[in-house]
């Protein structure tokens, strides 16, 4: 047996407008954390930022690069549920700073996420207006 690993794409649909401008605020907020600016966030996501802004400062010597980074998100913070939902089959709970339980969003994955596939990290992005979750599983499988 040997263990790999893919990335599952998702995208965010049919979330209200509140709900993205936590997100929108979480994810702006993550930004000023990796160029070491005081922001609010959810205290995972805080070190998360932490973490992410070292892991590129030790990789490039001139610093963090103007450009936006993926709001990264440990495995043990944020949920994904399987639903019969009409809106989506499936929905990601993700931590804001200030929400309780934190704010749960429709997402389209591109493919199925099944119960036997172990969720690891998670990476909130946007491109051109639109919300994007890059989910990051693991299996075990038999090798050929």
């Amino acid at each position: 047996m040997v263990l790999v690993q893919k990335t599952i794409r998702a995208r965010i649909v049919g979330a209200n407008d509140g709900k993205l401008m936590l997100l929108q605020t979480e994810y702006a907020n993550f930004q000023r954390a990796l160029n070491g600016q005081n922001a609010e966030l959810y205290s995972a996501t805080r070190q998360q930022a932490e973490r992410l802004s070292r892991r590129i400062g030790e990789q490039n010597s001139h610093g963090i690069k103007k450009r936006e980074y993926p709001m990264v998100l440990r495995n043990d913070v944020y949920d994904i549920k399987k639903t019969d939902n009409t809106l989506s089959r499936y929905w990601i709970r993700i931590p804001v700073h200030g929400v309780r339980g934190g704010i749960n969003l429709p997402i389209r994955p591109h493919s199925e996420i099944n119960d036997n596939l172990k969720i690891r990290e998670a990476k909130v992005f946007h491109h051109r207006n639109k919300w994007f979750v890059a989910i990051t599983v693991q299996k075990y499988v038999e090798q050929r």
